[in-house]
């Protein structure tokens, strides 16, 4: 990704990244979710297994994708399969000898397996309001996807509303206190 040097760049960058994920929206995703449960319950191999098939297939109307966590930290590894924004089927407890069968039965001819799919339509899933995880679906190594979901918009704001006697100040009380810091480790040691 190119360095940024100005408001308007990431407000461009912004509105390109958004584009890309509307876009991708409109297509097959096989999001593998890989929070700190997941890649130790084995999504990575899941990950892997989706790769390898949809390559051996080649399906290349398919998206695979990686995003963090969403919460069922109990049935890892978990896998969102989406075919619009609305349509999303999670499959929950999967190993990779159950990748092909999801690949030839759900990507390529369409049908849900539905002894690996949760039902989305419990009290689980249907009375939550997601707030704090609403940005789950997003890579959390591609800064691009954070941007696109208007990630560091607070940042651009402060520095706009920012003039030079406010820059100033805040990198003189910056100074003021890495030296503060400094002087109480020093009187630490003595």
């Amino acid at each position: 990704m190119m360095r940024l040097k100005s408001i308007k760049e990431l407000s461009k960058l912004r509105e390109q990244a958004h584009k890309r994920l509307i876009e991708q929206g409109k297509t097959v995703q096989v999001i593998v979710h890989l929070g700190t449960c997941g890649i130790s319950s084995g999504a990575n191999l899941i990950l892997d297994a989706f790769q390898k098939e949809v390559k051996d297939h080649k399906l290349s109307n398919i998206i695979i994708r990686k995003a963090g966590c969403i919460g069922l930290c109990g049935r890892e590894p978990v896998v969102t399969v989406t075919q619009d924004q609305n349509d999303r089927v999670i499959y929950a407890d999967l190993t990779a000898d159950r990748i092909p069968q999801i690949v030839e039965h759900h990507l390529v001819g369409g049908k849900v397996i539905k002894e690996w799919a949760l039902d989305l339509d419990t009290p689980f899933f249907n009375l939550q309001e997601i707030r704090i995880m609403k940005n789950q679906d997003i890579d959390p190594m591609n800064i691009e996807d954070y941007i696109a979901r208007d990630g560091y918009q607070a940042l651009a704001k402060v520095l706009a509303k920012m003039n030079s006697d406010d820059e100033d100040d805040m990198f003189d009380s910056s100074k003021m206190r890495k030296k503060n810091a400094l002087n109480l480790n020093v009187k630490k040691l003595n």
